[in-house]
């Protein structure tokens, strides 16, 4: 198994000046939680404020593939919740004011379910997900999928192939966790430049995170 690795400075800005937001005992991991006759690794599961940028983060980083050896995705279940409660399909289209050809892309998108409803709405749609699993379940829904972990060679088929990104889809809001999304890479500021690099003049990037404050009240 591999070691943590410690926070010692911001993982989006760099800054050294951290603070302490929430403090937790030494936890082990949520898919590892109930094995009875297995002794847990646990990690330092603190939380981090950053003075100059705001993000919240975690003091320690678990060894990343331990993390998600074990992923679960339940979009379409997530899929129902966001379209008939949040008009998510209708908001995005209006915002963008999407032609009938506009590429939509997701990063870690599970079994294509949200992507199913744009395409079913007319629209050219590409699926990123590392679970081999996953991108066969999708493929049988009929939603092209690279597998993969979304980076520059990834960024760069997807231009040479499809061309520029009209909507970019990265949802981590509805507690699917996913190794793909941006709470849980490792260099944030990368993850941002290789979506930019291949993201149309007026395109539009769909982030989606946790509210902490629903977590903490």
């Amino acid at each position: 198994m591999k070691a943590s690795r410690r926070i010692d400075c911001c993982r989006s800005c760099g800054s050294e000046q951290l603070d302490s937001a929430f403090e937790l005992e030494p936890t082990p991991l949520i898919g590892t939680l109930g094995s009875r006759n297995v002794k847990e690794a646990v990690y330092d599961l603190s939380l981090l404020l950053c003075q100059d940028c705001g993000l919240i983060q975690l003091s320690e980083i678990p060894p990343f593939n331990e993390i998600f050896k074990n992923y679960v995705s339940v979009s379409e279940e997530i899929t129902a919740t966001r379209v008939s409660k949040n008009n998510y399909l209708e908001k995005v289209s209006k915002i963008c004011d999407l032609n009938p050809d506009a590429l939509i892309v997701e990063i870690g998108s599970g079994d294509g379910g949200l992507l199913s409803e744009f395409s079913n709405m007319g629209y050219r749609t590409l699926g990123i997900e590392s679970s081999h699993q996953y991108c066969t379940l999708a493929d049988a829904k009929g939603i092209d999928t690279i597998n993969g972990m979304f980076n520059k060679d990834i960024a760069t088929q997807i231009e040479e192939v499809h061309g520029l990104v009209d909507v970019f889809i990265v949802d981590n809001s509805s507690g699917r966790q996913h190794p793909a999304h941006i709470c849980n890479i490792s260099d944030p500021e990368g993850y941002v430049e290789n979506i930019a690099s291949i993201l149309s003049g007026d395109g539009l990037v769909v982030v989606r995170v946790p509210d902490l404050r629903k977590f903490v009240s």
